[in-house]
């Protein structure tokens, strides 16, 4: 088993969960969050919000699957993201799981 841990914007949740449904992973668990980013070095030019920190609204999803399951939702993740003329991003984190009961 392994933990896959995928965050993204809020626009990007149901291409996300198209992704986990894809690889065969039909339970989840799925979460709003916010994400912030440190915007205090770029100049005021490049600064839209001109704040320190920008937010964003975000999802976080979380699941344990198999070996197999992760490596297909890896792959879909990958092709979403070559695709994309954005700069943000779908974020996949995989995560060895040293017991589960």
């Amino acid at each position: 088993m392994k933990l896959l841990i995928i965050t993204a914007i809020k626009e990007f949740e149901t291409a996300v969960k198209k992704i986990l449904f894809d690889a065969g992973i039909k339970e989840f668990t799925c979460e709003n969050v916010t994400g912030c980013r440190d915007a205090s070095t770029e100049s005021v030019g490049d600064n839209w919000f001109a704040s320190e920190v920008n937010e964003t609204d975000s999802v976080l999803f979380w699941v344990l699957a198999p070996v197999e399951t992760v490596q297909h939702a890896e792959a879909g993740v990958a092709q979403f993201n070559a695709a994309l003329q954005t700069q943000s991003r779908i974020h996949l984190a995989i995560l060895n799981t040293e017991k589960s009961i």
